[in-house]
């Protein structure tokens, strides 16, 4: 696993994970704290590097929290 890039986007705190699988490839999730809430979002994508890996789950965290402020009553489209 990496060491934690936690990001404070307002009220939340995203901290993406990436994690070697046994290919030599990295997975990734990214955690969405509010408080006492904890969203994990996982992601089936497999990337060559740790890096990129950690840019697309940030880059989804950051549209989650884009998505849930711009319609604050947590109603998804």
């Amino acid at each position: 696993m990496n060491k934690n890039n936690s990001i404070a986007v307002g009220k939340y705190l995203l901290s993406p994970l990436t994690r070697e699988q046994a290919d030599g490839r990295f997975g990734t999730s990214v955690s969405i704290r509010n408080g006492s809430h904890d969203r994990v979002m996982r992601f089936i994508a497999l990337f060559d590097d740790a890096a990129t890996a950690t840019q697309y789950a940030v880059e989804q965290g950051l549209q989650w929290v884009r998505a849930r402020h711009a319609n604050p009553s947590g109603a998804h489209a």
